[in-house]
């Protein structure tokens, strides 16, 4: 028997021959989480609680039947200004409540969302506009002028004259597999490039039986919307009838976390790895009253982890794993002792195949592939990136699988167990970083004729990148 036939052979045993806790998993928690799309999934809350508090701003309080009037007359706006089901586009907007709107209406006028930081680089707002092809970006008075900058067709918000009139969703034909988002992530030939995701993706992602948000929770909006993670936050919400605390702050201090956990009285929160370690050491005691922990992008120190347990009376401590390629979470662990990425997210199978895409043996390191309803499309405009990292899962059923790059193994009890990386990819502040790109930024400068990036952790477990650069011979330094 050749090797590749018996490779396909033994997948398809792992798939059905009773062993798939140990080879792998597939929708292992339930399925059927999918096949809607996120209006509609925030519309049942609509009806079912009109007058529940959604969003929660600097004193400003927004019921969801409120919620859903604004994104509906905001999607009959984008309607008129040329948006059409399928279109890009862009939101630049300040944190507050706006972007939540404007998400929730870019959606219900059939387009997919792209998120941009007006705290971004401008040449880097350029790329990311013209890369999505957005066909028009909203903004407002304060950022308006970086949107022209950037080449941008900008829609002013206070200028769009919103008709009250409208006070139901336009009609337009959404699937759960429609894009959804545009995220862009770090590349590793220099160029962020951008994940296209469907709206199932992330349906299934909040309904996750470990993320268990409910409808009497606060969940906290910490992370920029350019970042995956504020997709969690957001939906983890508005799809399960909770309220949306949002911090008008881009950056907190541990005691204003703490300040901002008492006053919105937060139940639900989502840190990056980093800033979970830095608060812990600073100061656990802001977590207190918290009931879900959910921490990721990057290693959980078990030690931090241990201490969170100890120290914050009734809180369940959620290890969240997953890139932006299959929608922000392809598993998941609650954390009552060792720290491992878990088991597989609803409507997502996890793979960990060896070089041949064979499946490993319980405590083999293998590379872990996700399949699933949370994939991407793949990237935007780029066919070759994603044929590299998107792959056909043997058995020849036509399903696609995302090549992560992360190295695991089973454990005894079928959880993944996190073992490092195949190439030189880090996380920061739980943002993925190709130190590629940060090279060839470096290179760029006048003087500069090469540059290298490492990355240096401290005694706390804080990542920082160091660059090293070569000066030309007479440039000023």
């Amino acid at each position: 028997m050749s090797g590749s036939l018996f490779c396909r052979l033994n997948f398809l045993t792992s798939m059905h021959g009773g062993v798939v806790r140990v080879l792998g998993s597939l929708a292992s928690q339930g399925g059927g989480f999918g096949n809607v799309v996120l209006p509609e999934v925030f519309g049942e809350w609509v009806v079912r609680t009109p007058d529940a508090p959604a969003v929660v701003c600097a004193g400003e309080r927004v019921s969801y039947a409120e919620l859903d009037a604004r994104a509906n007359r905001l999607a009959h706006a984008l309607l008129d200004e040329g948006v059409v089901p399928g279109s890009r586009v862009g939101i630049c907007l300040n944190r507050g409540i706006r972007p939540v709107v404007a998400l929730l209406g870019v959606l219900k006028a059939g387009a997919a969302a792209v998120p941009l930081d007006p705290e971004y680089p401008l040449d880097r707002l350029e790329f990311m506009v013209a890369d999505s092809g957005a066909d028009v970006v909203l903004a407002e008075a304060a950022t308006a002028e970086t949107v022209v900058a950037t080449g941008g067709r900008a829609v002013c918000w206070e200028n769009l004259g919103l008709d009250t009139r409208h006070t139901t969703a336009p009609q337009v034909t959404l699937f759960p597999q429609s894009a959804a988002y545009v995220f862009y992530t770090s590349g590793s030939t220099g160029r962020p490039k951008g994940v296209v995701l469907p709206h199932e993706g992330f349906v299934r992602v909040v309904r996750d039986p470990n993320f268990g948000v409910r409808a009497s929770d606060v969940v906290s909006q910490l992370s920029t919307l350019s970042f995956d993670a504020g997709a969690l936050e957001v939906w983890g919400a508005l799809l399960n009838g909770a309220a949306l605390a949002v911090s008008v702050e881009r950056v907190l201090s541990v005691e204003e976390l703490g300040g901002f956990v008492r006053v919105h009285g937060v139940s639900v929160m989502w840190l990056a790895a980093g800033l979970f370690h830095e608060v812990v050491d600073a100061d656990v005691r802001v977590l207190g009253g918290v009931r879900v922990v959910m921490a990721g992008g990057d290693a959980l120190s078990s030690r931090h982890c241990r201490r969170v347990l100890d120290e914050v009376p009734g809180v369940r401590l959620v290890n969240v794993y997953g890139p932006t390629e299959v929608s922000i979470m392809a598993t998941s662990h609650v954390v009552e002792g060792s720290v491992f990425l878990g088991g597989a997210a609803p409507d997502t199978g996890v793979w960990v195949l060896d070089e041949r895409l064979c499946p490993v043996g319980v405590g083999v390191e293998g590379e872990l592939y996700v399949s699933g309803i949370g994939l991407a499309h793949g990237y935007g405009g780029r066919a070759g990136m994603t044929a590299g990292r998107f792959v056909a899962l043997p058995g020849g059923s036509g399903e696609r699988m995302y090549r992560t790059g992360d190295l695991v193994r089973w454990t005894a009890e079928g959880v993944l167990d996190f073992v490092g990386r195949v190439d030189d990819q880090v996380k920061v502040r739980g943002f993925r970083v190709e130190l590629g790109e940060v090279e060839e930024v470096l290179a760029g400068f006048p003087g500069v004729s090469r540059a290298v990036v490492v990355v240096r952790g401290d005694a706390g477990g804080v990542k920082r990148l160091v660059a090293y650069a070569v000066v030309e011979s007479g440039a000023e330094t």
